[in-house]
């Protein structure tokens, strides 16, 4: 059972969760099979690690059938069965908790001709709604449901208008949260691709939204989304001071999903003009915040993302924060989201090479198994191309020239075999090994003069993927 969809599910279960689950389980309204409550009850004993050798089927089997044969069909259709009771679980406990379960009740009642409680229960949503601190997307489809509820319900026709004008301003409010967030998420994509674009239609449209900006100025969310807008579209970048101090004041009102999703997007912009001193500092400082906000918004089930993990090691060490670095590998390395072992080799890989002890570096690279590293194929994308180049400059900069050009060679097949690679970035990079196979084999002629010639070559070529450092080692030799 080790690898099953349900022991899957069970791992994410807190403790309360796995007691609520067992009664879940013993309801006759969801399950009537007796064995499949035995089978939870074997289960909850071994939780929350559920040692493979305790949940072995056949282990299971003899404790639940004491003295009959062991049949893998019959095994098979129990969990199954307790599978699709985790599931069922999961949906109905997360309807329980969020505003669905009281829209559909509202939408039943109104359905049964139930007008006097339908009108009860709208005016308790409503008062649930207003004495939360959160004004999210889902506060504003809300509180719009509660309108249209109440047009409904109302025959008076001043009143009709009166709800009519509310509806009318919750659906702008909407409309410019969904317009803002869809449009800043293309002007990143924009920006980062090499094709041209005209942004004439999206500068129409905020120009509009800023003829209505006092109607959203009040909701955090959409405000900072809109002036992330701004901040591309007219590239100034006091809206994206203005939204990091918005965010900043009401972080504590966010769900954990409009934190994400506002750290990603405040991080983009600091990503986009990192070239300004400025930027690769605030790059950082939100990185730093974020590993200090209580309620982590890159968590999942109280795991730190790898993808999180890995921003967090090229920005220190971008910005030079080794001591930092040193301190937070310490600290989140047990709590990522991927395999220890690996991850911590990588790792340390990464901030051996940065404080130049290379060999130490080296040694880290050749014992990661690439095969064992992580299970999502884009994870292991970036991570095996962040270790194939920082393999290759270790032998460089230990003077390993053959090793460098195996290296060089086995990551330009790995490039080219690989099919989830962005085709802007393959280029870049597979630009980049052609210009350090070239260096390198300029190096074992030992002419410099054409070395002379090939730095001026790289500083007016085209922008490739660590062109700088490039021009900076080939620099390096020609000044011994």
């Amino acid at each position: 059972l080790e690898k099953t969809n349900l022991t899957e599910i069970l791992r994410t279960f807190s403790k309360d969760e796995l007691f609520k689950f067992g009664d879940f389980v013993k309801s006759p309204y969801f399950n009537k099979k007796s064995n499949v409550v035995k089978l939870y009850s074997l289960l909850l004993k071994c939780a929350p690690l559920f040692n493979p050798e305790k949940i072995n089927k056949e282990v299971l089997w003899k404790k639940i059938f004491p003295g009959k044969e062991y049949n893998y069909g019959v095994m098979k259709n129990l969990i199954h069965d307790l599978t699709k009771l985790a599931e069922l679980y999961i949906g109905i406990s997360d309807t329980l908790t969020c505003s669905h379960f009281e829209k559909s009740l509202i939408i039943q009642l109104g359905k049964r001709g139930l007008t006097k409680l339908l009108e009860k229960r709208n005016l308790q949503f409503e008062k649930q709604l207003d004495d939360s601190i959160v004004r999210d997307e889902q506060y504003y489809i809300d509180k719009l449901f509660i309108v249209q509820q109440k047009q409904v319900l109302e025959v008076n026709k001043s009143l009709i208008e009166k709800y009519s004008s509310d509806t009318s301003l919750l659906a702008e409010k909407l409309y410019v949260h969904f317009s803002c967030l869809d449009m800043l998420q293309c002007l990143i994509e924009l920006e980062r691709s090499s094709a041209g674009h005209n942004l004439t239609e999206m500068k129409a449209v905020m120009q509009f939204f800023s003829s209505r900006e006092k109607y959203f100025a009040s909701v955090p969310e959409t405000y900072c989304y809109y002036l992330l807008c701004r901040a591309r579209l007219e590239e100034n970048h006091s809206f994206f001071f203005s939204a990091k101090a918005i965010f900043a004041d009401s972080c504590k009102t966010f769900t954990k999903l409009q934190k994400q999703l506002l750290y990603t997007s405040l991080l983009n912009y600091c990503v986009d003009n990192a070239e300004d001193k400025v930027f690769a500092d605030e790059y950082f400082l939100f990185y730093v915040n974020m590993t200090n906000d209580p309620d982590f918004p890159f968590m999942e089930n109280q795991k730190i993302s790898s993808y999180s993990f890995r921003n967090t090691i090229h920005a220190s060490i971008h910005l030079g924060k080794l001591e930092y670095l040193e301190s937070y590998i310490r600290r989140f390395l047990n709590i990522v989201n991927a395999p220890r072992e690996s991850l911590e080799k990588y790792a340390y890989a990464m901030l051996y090479n940065s404080k130049g002890e290379y060999r130490k570096s080296l040694d880290m690279c050749s014992m990661i198994d690439y095969n064992d590293f992580f299970e999502s194929v884009k994870d292991n994308y970036f991570f095996k191309n962040d270790i194939r180049m920082i393999t290759l400059k270790n032998c460089y900069e230990l003077g390993l020239y053959e090793n460098v050009i195996s290296a060089i060679n086995s990551h330009k097949k790995y490039l080219k075999n690989i099919h989830i690679a962005n085709e802007i970035s393959r280029k870049s990079k597979l630009v980049f090994l052609g210009h350090m196979l070239r260096f390198v084999k300029l190096l074992e002629n030992g002419e410099k003069t054409t070395l002379e010639d090939f730095r001026n070559e790289l500083k007016n070529a085209p922008s490739f993927f660590h062109q700088a450092w490039l021009i900076g080692k080939v620099t390096e030799k020609l000044e011994q």
